[in-house]
């Protein structure tokens, strides 16, 4: 894919205009083409005939950031971040990003995923309105356009109730979405005729009017005037969950219902019921991107006495300075030799790929163990399984590389490539690449490795 266009009729929010030369995008996850593109097409309005991500070397030391170069005036720098808070995947800004750049000046927020309507209903809409709501009570005054992108096209001729619903509330939120349609990025409020809700009655009725379905507990609300009773599920009723704030998709759903409600009738008095939630875990006055989403906003919980909400977070991120194992096995799958490619990624702290065969994509199962890069080499028939540790957990790592622990895995993808060899290596995070002799002799090769100082080496 060398660009994602966006086809959209309605021009949801104008293009942003920008003069500076340079860009900064800051993620979580290892830069993905598919959401660079999008970002720099749609946010940034420009046009470049070819994109490549590469990272920033000066012989065999990398700085932790990736360059665009867009033009001889224009780049754009990727950069990678921990969150403080529940943050979305992607921020953008104009110019250079340190540590002391406020999160408010963002010009762009974008949460990625891969789950569909079909796929998914709760967790393809409801579950990711937190982050915005997080990022909204935030910077209340920001004008950051918040977007959510999914990089997998929704195929579905129709919404189902809860996708409907869902994407309506984001809507009204000021959140826009796009999928990708044969390698072009769509608005999906233009593909399903989406609304917005005008008024809280009209999201009371659209919201109780959907069938519950057999075995759920259907999220309802109703209202006496100002008062306001959202009935809604909070835990997800398994003995370590039990009686905690749990249930992501009715977290994210009950978050963006409280907002869109005390946004229209800042008078209103929210009362959360039937919650399931105990007292033992108020008590401990746990931290929570719930708390987060909703701050400011005054609600009760029914049974429950002197709840502490904690205070919002003082910074939304911090760049990743340091060498870690994230950034190793980021840089391990871009530098490796032109003749593996990277088929399967499991970073850590980034989303879960795909495994990328000859024809089609294969999922993988969040319980299976797994390891965290495979390559596949076609002139060699031979598939590369990585393992990224640090220093401390090379030990760990061997044993993880054992076919005992990845049998499901080796099933998986011998089927999807029978006519491989298979082999194994450690992807290491050390303090000192000078070091790296006396791990030679280990029974499987360390294949890339990365220091405290930037300094790598690879053997592929």
């Amino acid at each position: 894919m060398n660009g994602i266009d966006v086809l959209h009729k309605s021009d949801f929010v104008e293009p942003v205009i920008i003069n500076h030369n340079t860009y900064t995008i800051l993620t979580e996850e290892a830069p993905s083409l598919e959401e660079i593109n999008f970002i720099i097409k749609n946010i940034l309005s420009i046009e470049p005939p070819q994109i490549n991500i590469s990272p920033i070397l000066n012989n065999t030391s990398f700085n932790g950031e990736w360059e665009i170069k867009i033009n001889e005036s224009t780049t754009i720098i990727i950069k990678l971040f921990k969150g403080e808070s529940s943050c979305v995947d992607y921020l953008v800004f104009n110019g250079h990003v340190d540590d002391t750049t406020n999160a408010e000046n963002a010009l762009c927020i974008l949460e990625s995923t891969k789950t569909t309507d079909k796929s998914s209903r709760n967790t393809a809409v409801n579950q990711r309105i937190t982050k915005f709501m997080v990022y909204e009570r935030l910077y209340p005054t920001s004008l950051a356009r918040k977007i959510i992108f999914y990089n997998e096209e929704w195929t579905g001729k129709k919404l189902t109730d809860t996708g409907a619903f869902g994407l309506t509330l984001m809507k009204s939120l000021n959140i826009e979405a796009y999928h990708v349609k044969n390698n072009k990025a769509e608005n999906l409020y233009d593909k399903y005729a989406v609304n917005v809700f005008q008024t809280i009655p009209e999201l009371i009725n659209a919201k109780n009017k959907i069938k519950e379905k057999l075995g759920n507990v259907s999220i309802k609300i109703n209202n006496h005037d100002d008062d306001y009773y959202i009935s809604c599920k909070l835990d997800k009723g398994t003995s370590t969950n039990s009686g905690k704030i749990s249930h992501d998709p009715n977290v994210g759903l009950l978050c963006g219902l409280i907002n869109f409600i005390h946004t229209k009738n800042k008078q209103s008095k929210i009362t959360i019921q039937r919650h399931n939630i105990s007292q033992q875990y108020f008590d401990k006055s746990p931290k929570s991107k719930f708390w987060y989403a909703i701050n400011g906003i005054p609600i009760i919980f029914e049974h429950i006495q002197n709840i502490t909400f904690p205070s919002l977070p003082t910074k939304y991120f911090t760049l990743e300075n340091k060498c870690t194992e994230k950034l190793a096995t980021i840089l391990c799958s871009q530098l490796i030799s032109k003749d593996y490619k990277c088929i399967f990624s499991n970073h850590s702290g980034c989303a879960l790929s795909n495994i990328k065969t000859h024809d089609k994509d294969i999922t993988v199962e969040r319980t299976m163990p797994r390891p965290d890069i495979l390559f596949h080499n076609n002139e060699k028939k031979e598939l590369f399984i990585i393992e990224g540790k640090i220093e401390k957990d090379i030990k760990s790592g061997l044993t993880q590389l054992n076919d005992a622990h990845l049998d499901r895995f080796i099933i998986l993808i011998k089927s999807a490539y029978p006519e491989c060899t298979i082999k194994k290596g450690l992807c290491i995070t050390i303090d000192s690449i000078e070091n790296i002799q006396k791990y030679q002799s280990l029974e499987y090769p360390v294949v890339f490795a990365l220091d405290s100082n930037g300094i790598y080496y690879s053997i592929l």
